[in-house]
């Protein structure tokens, strides 16, 4: 089943209703949705239909799926469900913006600010670091944060998925130069300290806006 353009109400595996498409990305397309058994709403992203036949990926994927799900911490998007037919992830629901959203609207931030944006974000790559997990893919686009001031970060996992997978894609390994730390850039392993070489550069760019 591909991505759909236009979800219409359409209902993944009878349970999860596609309501509105929220973004699209390079590995992903994320709607806002309904969970009909829970009654509540829930954020879905379904991956680009290009993955449905790799079945590395959807190994990795459900690794990293269960994974991310055991985590807990307030500074991180909580995951619920995953489905396959499309692969998709049902995640918690934020109303709100991301961090380059808000860089973009307010330009460089005070140190007070920086300091109360990323804290959250620090607290969560503690807990996933602490759990064997990096994220690989830290940038403002994956900081979300909600109308009520909540700074939460998304998408651990899906890098190392498709990293590892069968399936080539130079747009999702090189999307988001600016932020690989050189082991990346390199192809050698990567750990904890990419992660922390990406939040340095957010670091900088926060407070300069550059």
């Amino acid at each position: 089943m591909d991505s759909p353009t236009d979800p219409g109400g359409m209902v993944l595996d009878g349970r999860y209703r596609l309501d509105a498409k929220i973004a699209t990305g390079g590995m992903s397309t994320v709607y806002r949705g309904f969970d009909l058994r829970l009654e509540r709403p829930v954020a879905l992203k379904v991956m680009d239909p290009r993955y449905a036949g790799d079945h590395q990926f959807l190994t990795r994927f459900r690794r990293e799926a269960l994974a991310v799900a055991r985590l807990k911490h307030p500074g991180l998007v909580a995951v619920y469900d995953r489905g396959d037919n499309p692969t998709y992830l049902v995640m918690e629901l934020i109303e709100g913006g991301t961090l380059r959203e808000l860089l973009r609207e307010r330009g460089p931030m005070p140190p007070h600010a920086v300091v109360a944006v990323l804290g959250p974000v620090l607290g969560g790559l503690g807990v996933a670091h602490r759990a064997g997990l990096v994220h690989r893919d830290l940038k403002p686009e994956n900081v979300l944060i909600s109308h009520d001031g909540e700074v939460k970060l998304v998408d651990f996992g899906l890098v190392r998925a498709v990293a590892e997978a069968g399936i080539t894609s130079t747009s999702v390994i090189l999307g988001t130069a600016a932020y690989l730390s050189p082991e990346q850039v390199v192809g050698s392993a990567t750990g904890p300290r990419s992660d922390v070489y990406a939040l340095g550069v957010m670091t900088f760019e926060l407070l300069t806006g550059a």
